[in-house]
């Protein structure tokens, strides 16, 4: 089960569990949203979007980002909220692309 480099899902490993009828099946464990630091926060610079009731986070990723599947990183940013839990007038803070899309590679 290939994972793209820009998934939420990239640094977990694999579990294989093995059911009873259906054999061994493959899937990720379940991740924990990230909770940045009080320190991280202060020294990377966020913008921040008012929230009108009629944005997705899709299209906002899609604005911001210039990548609409990483409407997930936008909600990590702002407590893991769900887009249903969103409410009027609220601001989401907009975390720095470079962030969502580094990639670690080791060796390097």
């Amino acid at each position: 089960m290939p994972v793209s480099p820009f998934s939420r899902y990239r640094q977990l490993s694999q579990l294989e569990l093995h059911h009873p009828k259906r054999g061994s099946v493959r899937s990720l464990p379940i991740r924990r949203v990230y909770a940045p630091t009080e320190e991280r926060s202060q020294t990377i610079p966020q913008r921040h979007h008012l929230y009108s009731g009629y944005d997705t986070a899709d299209l906002l990723a899609l604005n911001y980002f210039g990548r609409e599947d990483l409407y997930w990183y936008l909600l990590d940013a702002n407590d893991g909220q769900l887009p249903d839990e969103l409410e009027v007038g609220q601001r989401l803070a907009i975390p720095p692309l470079s962030l969502a899309t580094r990639i670690e590679r080791p060796g390097r």
